[in-house]
């Protein structure tokens, strides 16, 4: 996926969601993984789009409107159905045929100095925070903790490192969002023993009444990649550590 899709592809799903929705609040992380899991399965952007379309048509059809539409999990089933009657309609067609010429389009823009400082800077400060983190690990001598932070504070250096070189032309922001994506799980796996059983039954008890209306509008398998978001966010919470993800910007 070009670059500039590669985030439009989530800009884009929440702006349109939001004005489907008419309430003018920015959707969850939650959510944020949701359209993690559709980018994934390769469903296009103006399939999403076609689909929340079809899902609130719908529901707004119906002659009762008590009730308000509050995740994106509710157009999950209308877009996993869409995105099926779309790759039937495209059996044997040229690869790369059913990419809306809009998305296309956009794959030739490219990232301004502006975007570039805009990620060097935020590199910057999760380096910093990071540092502080590693000198308290250290302090504490917990060596799982210690390996991993240097692990990560290398790379975070090294992609900084390239973000600075003048003959770089394109932001690499997919493969550096995969890196990230990586980098937190090794973070996450360094901390989370340290969790106290209290604590993380508490967030079990949380992870049920809050993500209620995801169980019940999702397969066990998207789920599960919610609620383990869900849970990875109240670690990053717990120990005040940044999360790695250019989404943040």
């Amino acid at each position: 996926m070009p670059a500039l899709n590669y985030f439009n592809y989530y800009t884009e799903i929440e702006d349109h969601f939001v004005r489907r929705r008419g309430k003018h609040l920015t959707i969850s992380p939650l959510d944020w993984s949701l359209i993690g899991v559709w980018q994934e399965a390769g469903v296009p952007l103006n399939v999403v789009i076609r689909a929340i379309d079809l899902a609130f048509d719908h529901f707004d059809a119906r002659p009762v409107k008590h009730r308000l539409v509050n995740t994106l999990s509710f157009c999950h089933q209308a877009v996993m159905e869409t995105y099926a009657r779309h790759k039937e309609a495209y059996v044997g067609a040229a690869p790369g045929a059913e990419t809306s010429g809009a998305e296309s389009s956009r794959a030739t823009e490219g990232a301004t100095e502006a975007d570039r400082e805009k990620v060097i800077h935020y590199l910057t400060i999760t380096i910093q925070r990071l540092g502080e983190r590693l000198e308290k690990a250290k302090a504490e001598g917990v060596s799982q903790t210690i390996e991993a932070f240097t692990r990560v504070s290398s790379r975070l250096h090294e992609m900084l490192a390239e973000l600075k070189d003048q003959q770089l032309q394109t932001i690499p922001y997919e493969s550096f969002e995969r890196d990230l994506a990586v980098l937190d799980k090794l973070i996450l796996q360094a901390v989370q023993s340290d969790v106290p059983e209290e604590t993380r039954v508490a967030w079990q008890k949380d992870a049920k009444r809050d993500l209620k209306v995801y169980k019940k509008n999702l397969p066990k398998d998207t789920y599960a990649l919610v609620l383990n978001t869900y849970m990875s966010k109240k670690i990053h919470e717990y120990f005040q550590l940044p999360t790695l993800s250019l989404f943040l910007l």
